[in-house]
């Protein structure tokens, strides 16, 4: 815990148990003097915003694992407070949020090197075939009226082929410009 935010004093009371409910504003029933952290997404009365801090650790590892020695300066002090009741209502809606900002980054990246790479333009145009839902619409396609009586190889062979076409004019269109 040498190289950690927060001190094993600040984590643990006098008797070495690791502090839960007593280390956020929301939650301490004792001096909010004792507090390290809010629930807040954002610092509060000098509070430090556990959520900040998860959200700026998991960028580049989504595993917390950095975010935990970081931090707490130990990954079994962040498991044990991770499966507590206090942070339990909060933290699948930030992991949720970690997966949706990666995905996020990891298309935008895609995205710039689109220009120069077929295959990230039509994994891109494929990213477009996806439902609100996540199913492949591919799969939606095989399912249409339109598409009603060919077999399901057909119908995705003939989706494929269109995001091919699609990808390959995309793909030349920015190679002229």
């Amino acid at each position: 815990m040498e190289d950690s935010l927060y001190s094993r004093e600040q984590l643990y009371n006098n008797m070495g148990v690791q502090r839960k409910k007593s280390l956020f504003f929301e939650e301490c029933y004792d001096d909010p003097k004792d507090c390290v952290f809010t629930l807040k997404e954002y610092d509060h009365e000098g509070y430090a915003s556990l959520y900040k801090l998860f959200m700026k650790y998991t960028t580049e590892d989504p595993s917390e694992y950095v975010f935990a020695l970081a931090v707490f300066g130990s990954w079994s002090t962040w498991e044990n407070l991770s499966s507590s009741p206090v942070l339990k209502k909060h933290l699948p809606r930030w992991r949720n949020e970690v997966q949706v900002r990666n995905r996020s980054l990891a298309l935008i990246e895609v995205a710039k090197s689109a220009p120069s790479n077929f295959q990230a333009a039509k994994y891109l145009l494929e990213q477009e075939m996806l439902t609100e839902d996540g199913k492949n619409s591919y799969q939606e396609l095989s399912k249409s009226k339109s598409l009603k009586g060919k077999k399901k190889t057909d119908a995705l062979a003939e989706a494929s082929k269109a995001v091919d076409e699609d990808a390959a004019r995309i793909l030349h269109l920015s190679l002229k410009s």
